[in-house]
């Protein structure tokens, strides 16, 4: 098989670049593409080789690369180019990239537990301080971070986030690796926006951790209910309050409902469509909080 080598070394130092008709391999410290280049996506065809195929020494249960050739296209290349297949420069890709996972401050990964992992988080800045009155008094990087310890200095500016320390840095605290003294300054974590100028559809269980703010619903929030194809009525605004139960020996009992340990259950549940008609019967009847009032 055929092969295309640069090395180091006139040919006996460290081989950089390799091409074959399996693999290319390049490896280099940096990589330099044209920013308005576009990637596209090739196939290709082959036919049978008409010219006399030599002994290429090819290995026993290989096919000779010989035996075949490619079908050249209108563009005189042979790759197979589908107008309709996506596409795109490398100023998107190397964009999309930067923006998941080019900064200490976000990242896109899969979770131990197999998860898609979108998240930004708080990092922090090193900024060079004076070297205190009494040196003593400043604290040993390493006792908050091995990784910064084993760098030979830090500079201004350089960021760090959570995964670089075994202790988050405190405030006003002046560290030292020996020889410099800094403090750490955190910046918070960026936000997430996701805009769509149309419809954004999530599907699944949805989790909202801690808090869930809608917004500006200037046109309200609104629960379902509809009449399926097969004729049959579908409540889709069940508001449910359910119990987790993350103990390992004790239940959970609220409202005379027990959830046992390692269990999740429904402890109460309505339909939107009940709490709505509530309201507006106590308004329209003076009722309640609207009693003595003309609603």
């Amino acid at each position: 098989m055929n092969k295309i080598k640069f090395e180091h070394g006139g040919g006996d130092g460290l081989e950089f670049g390799t091409f074959n008709t399996e693999k290319t391999s390049i490896f280099t410290d940096e990589y330099r593409f044209n920013r308005e280049g576009v990637w596209k996506m090739a196939t290709r065809q082959t036919t049978p080789n008409t010219k006399t195929i030599y002994d290429d020494n090819t290995p026993t249960g290989k096919t000779s690369t010989a035996a075949l050739q490619y079908v050249k296209q209108a563009d005189d290349f042979y790759d197979i180019i589908a107008q309709d297949d996506e596409q795109c420069t490398t100023k998107d890709i190397i964009k999309t990239a930067y923006a998941m996972n080019g900064g200490k401050d976000r990242h896109t990964k899969i979770t131990n537990k197999g998860a898609i992992e979108i998240a930004t988080n708080p990092t922090y800045t090193i900024a060079i301080e004076e070297a205190p009155a009494e040196p003593a008094t400043a604290t040993a990087i390493s006792t908050i971070s091995a990784k910064i310890a084993a760098l030979d200095s830090v500079a201004a500016g350089d960021v760090f986030n959570e995964g670089d320390f075994t202790a988050l840095p405190v405030a006003s605290t002046v560290y030292t690796n020996g020889t410099q003294y800094f403090s750490f300054t955190e910046v918070a974590a960026p936000s997430i926006k996701i805009e769509s100028g149309a419809e954004l559809k999530l599907g699944g269980i949805l989790d909202f951790g801690s808090s869930f703010n809608f917004g500006e619903t200037d046109n309200g929030v609104e629960f379902q209910y509809k009449l399926t194809k097969k004729n049959a009525e579908k409540d889709c605004g069940i508001v449910k309050v359910v119990g987790v139960n993350n103990h390992a020996t004790n239940n959970l009992t609220v409202e005379g409902v027990t959830i046992a340990p390692g269990q999740t259950g429904t402890i109460a549940q309505c339909s939107m469509l009940d709490i709505i008609k509530l309201v507006n019967y106590m308004k329209t009847n003076n009722q309640g909080p609207w009693a003595g009032t003309n609603s």
